[in-house]
């Protein structure tokens, strides 16, 4: 088949009217999935200090989620169909799923934050904490294997794509939690982090490298096109901070490595809402 053909019959899908509010809104449900399953963690298994920490979490996770239900309501264009996706359960369907899951991480992620907030009611935390967490994992899964079961050639074929989304979410919420460990001052936890942000980034980029080398060439010579997000990716979001998580341990370094992993995550999510439309143009 010509080469022209083969192409024209590997496009099954115009490519989608999604730009940024996308990105953004695949950012945030990774950084509330994250915070609030690292979160859930700490204070299921930590000491005081630990349950310190995790609450920090709590009360991020809410407000990171509000903005990525914006944003979603913003990508469908009308709140009610957001709202119709909610009638049925079909276990089968990973966006049915993921809309659930949202529903209810959403709602679980509200009660941690209001009792954390407030302090009223703490004795809930940790039925909530074990409640929440699958659901925090769904949602930090959800959006990287919908992305992945589309036909959407360049989304398709990343097989990869819902592990290296997830261990993304791990990385933001650990690096998130340990800036704010080290900020007040208590060694243990963020220690542990510290610890933790390094194996989750050596096997973040591990997956990273796994999906980089599966996909067909269009989809590689996409990712190709938008090399600087990828080497953001890479340099910024796992190089630096590992790095700093190696090397240079301090609170104003690890607040540093923390922006530097969600401005990693960011941009890799920015290229991978791009490359239909890369595969589009050709």
């Amino acid at each position: 088949m010509p080469q022209a053909e083969l192409s024209a019959a590997r496009v099954v899908t115009k490519a989608p009217p999604w730009h940024r509010s996308v990105a953004i809104d695949l950012l945030c449900s990774s950084l509330a999935a994250g915070l609030f399953a690292v979160a859930a963690i700490i204070y299921l298994l930590g000491d005081a200090t630990d349950r310190a920490v995790a609450m920090v979490g709590f009360v991020l996770a809410f407000p990171v989620m509000i903005v990525d239900l914006v944003c979603l309501v913003i990508d469908l264009g009308d709140p009610l169909r957001f709202m119709n996706m909610t009638r049925v359960i079909k276990p089968g369907s990973p966006m049915s799923v993921g809309v659930w899951g949202i529903v209810v991480f959403s709602l679980v992620s509200f009660l941690c934050f209001a009792i954390s907030l407030v302090g009223i009611g703490a004795y809930a935390l940790p039925f909530l904490a074990l409640f929440g967490f699958p659901f925090a994992l769904v949602v930090a899964n959800y959006k990287g294997v919908l992305f992945s079961t589309t036909a959407q050639p360049g989304w398709s074929s990343m097989r990869w794509l819902g592990a290296l989304i997830s261990i993304s979410a791990g990385s933001m919420g650990v690096a998130v939690l340990l800036a704010a460990a080290a900020l007040a001052g208590v060694d243990d936890p963020a220690a542990f982090l510290r610890t933790a942000l390094v194996w989750i980034l050596v096997v973040y980029a591990i997956v990273f490298v796994a999906l980089q080398r599966e996909g067909d060439r269009w989809t590689r010579a996409a990712r190709r096109t938008f090399a600087a997000g990828m080497w953001l990716t890479v340099l910024v979001g796992i190089i630096v901070p590992l790095a700093i998580a190696l090397l240079a341990a301090g609170p104003e370094t690890d607040c540093v490595a923390a922006l530097c992993v969600i401005a990693g995550s960011a941009a890799f999510r920015d290229v991978l809402v791009k490359i239909p439309h890369r595969l589009d143009a050709n």
